[in-house]
């Protein structure tokens, strides 16, 4: 209930935590985004990409390479 004084839920919050730790991740590491999946509790990488895809509007490794040369051009 205290959630939803805060305009959330349980569910959405999880979702929204996954989110930010396969951004973080995808963003500072090397780690392969199967294992990324698998870290969040995706045991196929296919339903993890469907799951960041629609939450995201981007696949994980289209994510990382954006990141990736985003963070280059700041240097």
């Amino acid at each position: 209930r205290a959630l939803e004084r805060h305009g959330t839920t349980l569910p959405k919050e999880i979702k929204r935590l996954k989110i930010d730790r396969a951004k973080e991740l995808l963003r500072d590491g090397e780690t392969k985004v199967a294992d990324i999946g698998n870290l969040l509790g995706y045991d196929d990488n296919a339903h993890f990409t469907r799951f960041f895809r629609s939450q995201v509007g981007e696949t994980p490794s289209s994510f990382r390479a954006r990141a990736r040369a985003e963070k280059g051009k700041i240097r």
